[in-house]
Parts: structure tokens; sequence; C-alpha cells
């Protein structure tokens, strides 16, 4: 059964960052961090970001991605290229944003199109 994708426009880096956080919080997390060169994200609605996810079993964090909306993250103007400043490839900061886990993913998830309760990670773009 083929299902309509969500009418929305995201933006995002889905590389882990220096200075990202992702700390563990009551249904999800809370995300922080710096994300350069986001394309046209003053006109998206939803940005889809790298996060270092901590794992309760295992050393470490493996690399994650969180849906977080474009209105709880601050833009920053730092992209200021000749000939490029129409991308809109600014910073977007996220302070202690929560996310809850229906928007989180493994990195590894997304690639192997692992999907949580048989819903793909796009369909949270409609939850918010």
């Amino acid at each position: 059964m083929r299902v309509p994708l969500p009418t929305c426009s995201p933006c995002g880096l889905h590389l882990q960052r220096l200075g990202v956080t992702a700390e563990p919080a009551v249904g999800g997390l809370l995300v922080s961090g710096r994300w350069s060169w986001a394309s046209s994200c003053h006109q998206a609605e939803w940005g889809v970001l790298g996060v270092p996810m901590p794992q309760p079993t295992a050393a470490g964090a493996v690399p994650g991605v969180v849906l977080i909306p474009t209105s709880e993250l601050t833009i920053e103007a730092t992209w200021d290229m000749a000939g490029m400043r129409g991308t809109g490839s600014d910073t977007l900061v996220a302070k202690g944003v929560f996310v809850p886990y229906h928007r989180i993913r493994t990195f590894s998830d997304v690639l192997t199109d692992h999907e949580r309760a048989g819903e793909p990670l796009y369909w949270s773009l409609r939850a918010r």
C-alpha cells in the first residue's frame, strides 16, 4: 500500500557535529548543539539533524537522527557567500530542545529502512 507523503518542507544535516548533545529525558531526548550549512533552513518547517544517541547498554553513543520543528530552533546568520546567498545555508541552533521518541531514530535504522511499529520516519513529520 502506498501512503501519501506529508506536505512539509524539511532541511537538515544528517551528520553528527562536534558539540552536539542528546541527553535522556522522560519520553525522549533533550538536544543541544549547532548544525552549520543548513540549506533552506529559512523556509523549512522541520530540521532533520544528526545527534549522538546515548545507549543504555553500551559504552558511548551511536549516530542518530532527530526531527525538530524549526520553530523550536534558532537560525544564526553565518552564510554570506557571494553567488550562493539564496541557498540560505545558515546555522541551526538547539538549546535543550525536547524531542519525543517518535521523532528519533538511529542512523543505522534509517539506512536499513527499519520502521518503528510499521511507521516510516517521515510520518513523524505530521505528528508534533
